[in-house]
């Protein structure tokens, strides 16, 4: 995800946008998750610093 409220990629004058993405098939079909939930992270400064230029995601997956 990219926020223009973040100093680190405010640079980029780019528009606020979400590029995440998490894939749950492996390439034999036997590897299959189900995502059951997703959330963005580090996406708070920490003392007025920002982690990284992006924000990250977290998923929790159901793993047959």
């Amino acid at each position: 995800m990219v926020a223009r409220r973040n100093p680190f990629a405010a640079p980029l004058r780019e528009p606020d946008r979400r590029i995440d993405y998490i894939f749950v098939r492996g390439r034999d079909e036997r590897f299959v998750g189900e995502p059951l939930e997703a959330r963005v992270c580090f996406d708070q400064p920490v003392d007025g610093t920002f982690p990284s230029d992006h924000f990250g995601v977290v998923a929790t997956l159901r793993v047959a």
